[in-house]
C-alpha cells in the first residue's frame, strides 16, 4: 500500500472548514455545534449556501462539490469537518477537482456517508482521513470531556487506544493499514475507481438500522469480491440486534486473525477515532490495544 500523507497537528485558534456533502440539517443544532467548536478554541469557515436544501440533499450536487473543492483549495483551512452524513456523497465525487485535492490535501473528519469520500481520498491520492465525530450530532451534543479528547488527538496526541469490545470473537495480534467505515458504503465502492483495497489491512466495519440478513448480504458481497482474503484483523462496531453477533461469529468462523466485536465507533455518541490509511497494530488478549503509526508530522 502507498505511503500516506502526514498532516500538521491542529493548533489552537486554527480554521476548521465545515462541509455538508450529503443530507441537510437543522439550523438550531448546527448553531449549537458551531458554539461548541468555538468553545474548544477553533474558528470555523463555511459558505452561506451550506444551509441549502434540495429534497433529501444539502443543495445541488454542484453546490456540495464546489464547497469541498473550495475548502481543499483554501490555504487557511487546516481540517474539513462534516456537518452530518445521511446520503449524497457518492453523487458529488465526479465533480471533485482532483488536481486541487492532490496539491492541497486536507484531513477530513466524519463517518457514515462520508465513508465514500474517505475511501476515495485514500485509494486515489493516498490521503488519510479520520473516521470520527461530526458537527452533528457529536460536537453539538457529546460531553465536553469527549470533545477535548478529540482535540488532543487532532493536536497530535495519538497514543495507543485501549480496545474494550463487547466480545472477543478471536484473540491474537495483527498489523496492517486501517481501512473501512460504514458497511453499506464500503460495499458501494466495489467496481468504482476507488474500490476499497483490503490486502494486508485491519478492516473496521459498522452500520446502523440494517437487518441481520442485510448485513449478511453485504458481508457476503465483500467475501465474493475477495475482500477478506488478505485481511489481517477485523474490528466490528456495535449493532442493536443481538442476532448480528451470532451471524458474524458463524460468518468469520474460518478467519485466522483477531476479531473484536461491539466497539464504539461510527454511529455512536462518543466514537473512537480511527485514521483511515494509517498502519496500525492490533492486539487482542486478556485486554485489547490498537497502536497507530503517525498521522501527523
Amino acid at each position: 500500500m502507498p505511503r500516506p500523507y502526514r498532516f500538521s497537528p491542529l493548533r489552537d485558534g486554527e480554521l476548521v472548514g465545515l462541509a455538508a456533502p450529503a443530507s441537510p440539517f437543522k439550523l438550531g443544532a448546527f448553531k449549537k455545534g458551531l458554539d461548541r467548536l468555538k468553545q474548544l478554541g477553533f474558528r470555523a469557515r463555511y459558505r452561506q449556501d451550506l444551509f441549502s436544501r434540495q429534497g433529501y440533499l444539502a443543495g445541488s450536487d454542484r453546490r456540495r462539490a464546489e464547497e469541498l473543492n473550495r475548502l481543499f483549495a483554501d490555504p487557511e483551512v487546516k481540517v474539513i469537518l462534516a456537518v452530518r452524513g445521511g446520503y449524497g456523497t457518492a453523487r458529488i465525487i465526479p465533480h471533485l477537482d482532483e488536481r486541487v485535492i492532490r496539491t492541497h490535501p486536507k484531513l477530513l473528519v466524519g463517518y457514515s456517508d462520508l465513508t465514500l469520500l474517505q475511501l476515495y481520498l485514500w485509494q486515489r491520492f493516498s490521503v488519510p482521513s479520520l473516521h470520527g465525530p461530526m458537527l452533528l450530532p457529536q460536537l453539538a451534543f457529546a460531553p465536553l470531556s469527549y470533545l477535548k479528547k478529540v482535540v488532543s488527538f487532532l493536536q497530535g496526541e495519538t497514543g495507543p487506544i485501549k480496545i474494550k469490545p463487547q466480545h472477543f470473537l478471536r484473540k491474537g495480534t495483527a498489523e496492517g493499514v486501517l481501512v473501512g467505515g460504514c458497511l453499506s458504503l464500503v460495499v458501494t465502492t466495489l467496481g468504482t475507481p476507488f474500490e476499497i483495497e483490503t490486502k494486508d489491512s485491519i478492516l473496521f466495519l459498522e452500520d446502523i438500522g440494517e437487518k441481520v440478513y442485510e448485513i449478511d448480504r453485504m458481508l457476503t458481497h465483500l467475501k465474493n469480491a475477495g475482500k477478506f482474503k488478505m485481511v489481517r484483523g477485523i474490528l466490528i462496531g456495535r449493532f442493536a440486534d443481538k442476532a448480528v453477533r451470532k451471524m458474524m461469529t458463524d460468518f468469520f468462523s474460518d478467519f485466522k486473525g483477531p476479531i473484536a466485536y461491539g466497539l464504539p465507533f461510527g454511529h455512536v455518541s462518543e466514537p473512537l477515532l480511527l485514521p483511515i490509511g494509517i498502519r496500525a497494530r492490533l492486539h487482542l488478549g486478556k485486554s485489547g490495544t490498537l497502536n497507530f503509526d503517525r498521522l501527523f508530522s
